[in-house]
Order: structure tokens, then C-alpha cells, then sequence
């Protein structure tokens, strides 16, 4: 019994390493290796060139002349329309802190940038759009940041800049468009062999019905009265 499974196996080994492929197969196998260069190509494109920003906080304040130096107070998120102080306000800030990400579908870099701080100075010029701070609005700021409840803030601030590179997301997206790109070409082929076959059969179809009739399968020649396994007189296929 050992020696019978034994002789099927290399049976089977023969006739599998011996059979022909189809042009179908090579087709298949081909795109399997092309599709995965593709995505490698894509994913190195997309890692350096999609770019997304998105803010990470934001603290609004108010600028104010006490005693004949600038103070910075921060306003309230949950109530930005409360009223201003007894004291005119002579300015306020955005500290704002941001962060940006590159890479799709996944994020292989990513970059948080340092907090901008921006100051409208309403005393000077009311009309003035935001602009970067004068050097005594940001050391008020920075006196703000660095008051009791805000140091952790400060140290955000301070630590979050720079950026790093995920090698496991950069595979991820590797993958993802390498199984997208397979399974779609995939499909596409399959529909071309699919297309091929009925196309086949639509052709030798007609042949029988020709060859049914008497007449020649390749032109539609009458060969009637010729003898079977001869060629046609008019286009030269043979007669079967």
C-alpha cells in the first residue's frame, strides 16, 4: 500500500511539473510581481507627497497694560464672547500648536510643529490682521505658559518639535495597495479570459454551423461535393 500512495505521488509530480501553463497563468503570475513593484513606486510617492495639517491646541488670550508692563490672561474656550476686563485691552494672542502628517492610507511621517504665536495689537492698529509677535508679546506670553496650571503646556510646547518615520505604516501601505492593485487586475483578467472563451466558442459555433451546411468553416465556401480531408478550392482550409 506504502509503494502504490508512493507511485501516485510521483504521478501526480510528473504530470504537474511537466504541464504546459497557460498563457492566462503567465499573465496571472506576471501582474502578481508587477502589481507589488507599482505599490512600492506609489507608496514612496505618496509618503513625500500627501500632506495633511491638522492643530493640536489653541489658547486665546488677551494682552493688557498693568501698572506699565504687558500681561498676558488667557480667555475662556467655553465662552470666547465673555465680556472684556475693567482694564482696556491693548492686544490678543493664538498660541497655536499644529501638526502635520504624511503618507496615505496610513501615516508613515509625522511632524508637529512648534507653538506660533500671533498678535493683534488693536491699541496701534485696529485694523491690523494677525502678525508675529513683538518680543515683549511673547515674553508675556511665555510669562503666561509659564505661570502655575500652564507648565505642562510650556513643555508641550517646547517638546514637541520634530517628526519621525513609521517603517510598519509605510509596509502597511505596501500591502494595502498591493492587495488593491492584485485583486482588481486580477478581476480584470479573469473577465478577459472569461471574454476569450466565449468569443472561442462563438467562433467554432459558427464552423459547425458551416460545416453542417456543406460549407467551408474558414470562408463559407460550398464543399459539398468535396471529399472529406480535403482542402477548400477557395480560401485552402482543411476540410474536416
Amino acid at each position: 500500500m506504502f509503494r502504490r500512495q508512493l507511485r501516485w505521488y510521483r504521478q501526480i509530480n510528473y504530470y504537474s511539473a511537466n504541464r504546459n501553463e497557460s498563457g492566462w497563468g503567465r499573465i496571472q503570475g506576471g501582474w502578481l510581481g508587477l502589481s507589488l513593484l507599482i505599490a512600492i513606486i506609489v507608496s514612496l510617492v505618496f509618503t513625500f507627497t500627501v500632506s495633511r495639517s491638522s492643530t493640536l491646541s489653541v489658547i486665546k488670550g488677551r494682552l493688557h497694560e498693568v501698572d506699565g508692563r504687558l500681561k498676558a490672561f488667557k480667555v475662556d474656550p467655553q465662552d470666547e464672547n465673555s465680556p472684556w476686563n475693567v482694564i482696556l485691552p491693548i492686544g490678543q494672542f493664538n498660541v497655536t500648536r499644529a501638526q502635520q502628517v504624511g503618507g496615505w492610507p496610513m501615516i508613515v511621517v509625522t511632524t508637529t510643529s512648534p507653538a506660533a504665536i500671533e498678535v493683534l495689537r488693536l491699541r496701534d492698529d485696529p485694523a491690523a490682521g494677525w502678525q508675529p509677535a513683538l518680543q515683549d508679546e511673547i515674553d508675556a506670553v511665555d510669562a503666561l505658559l509659564a505661570e502655575p496650571g500652564f507648565g505642562q503646556v510650556r513643555d508641550q510646547v517646547r517638546s514637541d518639535v520634530g517628526g519621525g518615520f513609521s517603517i510598519m505604516a509605510f509596509l502597511a501601505n505596501i500591502m494595502v495597495g498591493w492587495l488593491s492593485l492584485w485583486i482588481t487586475g486580477a478581476v480584470l483578467i479573469l473577465l478577459a479570459q472569461v471574454f476569450s472563451a466565449w468569443w472561442r466558442y462563438r467562433a467554432r459555433r459558427r464552423q459547425w454551423k458551416l460545416t453542417g451546411k456543406g460549407l467551408c468553416p474558414g470562408c463559407g465556401y460550398d464543399v459539398s461535393a468535396n471529399p472529406f480531408g480535403a482542402r477548400c478550392p477557395e480560401c485552402g482550409k482543411l476540410l474536416s
